[in-house]
């Protein structure tokens, strides 16, 4: 009624039923919030889960930034966040974070919160690295235990080596191999997930930042994998900026895919 001129609104009743009919026609989509009925030009759900997921691959939201964003991303969707939050929880479209602080509010991603998950082990681990540590045991040796015992390979850990051109870029296959592994591994953890965090496959590898970036944009100029722009990299904190994929021109790249059949 609100969007409607004030000489229409009197008649509440006639704009209820021709919205009702033009529901009952598939003209406009009719959700049911409570007692209230709203009308959208489709299901605003999947609107919400197309604007809103992709942006929460470089990093979870708590509420209060999931209502920030569908503001800039789905303009007239925040009546219905409760019902897609619900919703997307409920398919492990998204996932609960803990609270980056005491206090602070849960979050959600697009990814299990994996901290929470393996806080235990990181607990252990750091027990044990006091240990080795004084025993004179590097970390390396550390490592390549701990991905023995997880059937990882060095190589889709990132762990090989190489060589570097003046500009940082990879000389020979072994940076590329370990990059396209690294992103299958990802990949196939991730199944239903059609872009993958740069983030996240940044953390698997032992590459430099100018490294990583340069044969991530090699392999998208060669068609090999498609990288996803972050729409407001501004608005990011330096740090968390750095994490992601830049270019020349001053793009920064949050997502990447491979590219099937490449």
């Amino acid at each position: 009624m609100k969007q409607l001129p004030a000489s229409y609104r009197a008649f509440a009743k006639e704009v209820r039923a021709a919205a009702d009919t033009l529901a009952s026609t598939g003209a406009l989509y009719a959700f049911r919030k409570g007692s209230t009925q709203l009308f959208f030009l489709v299901d605003p759900l999947p609107v919400l889960d197309a604007a809103i997921l992709p942006r929460l691959i470089p990093e979870p939201r708590d509420k209060d930034g999931l209502k920030k964003l569908v503001g800039e991303v789905a303009p007239g969707h925040a009546v219905v966040l409760d019902a897609w939050l619900k919703r997307a929880l409920t398919r492990r479209a998204l996932h609960e974070h803990a609270p980056k602080a005491k206090g602070a509010k849960k979050r959600y991603g697009t990814e299990p919160d994996i901290r929470k998950v393996v806080a235990p082990l990181i607990t252990a681990l750091k027990k044990a690295c006091e240990k080795t540590d004084s025993q004179g045991i590097s970390r390396e040796r550390l490592a390549a235990l701990l991905l023995n015992e997880l059937g990882v390979s060095r190589s889709a850990a990132g762990l090989t080596s190489a060589r570097k051109d003046g500009n940082g870029a990879p000389q020979n296959g072994d940076g590329r191999a370990a990059f396209l592994a690294a992103l299958e591994a990802l990949g196939a953890e991730n199944p239903r997930q059609a872009l993958l965090s740069v983030r996240d496959l940044r953390s698997r590898l032992s590459l430099g930042k100018q490294q990583f970036d340069a044969l991530a944009l090699q392999l998208m100029r060669e068609g090999s994998v498609s990288l996803h722009h972050h729409d407001h990299p501004a608005s990011l904190p330096e740090p968390e900026r750095q994490r992601l994929i830049a270019d020349t021109r001053g793009t920064y790249y949050v997502g990447i895919a491979p590219r099937r059949g490449a």
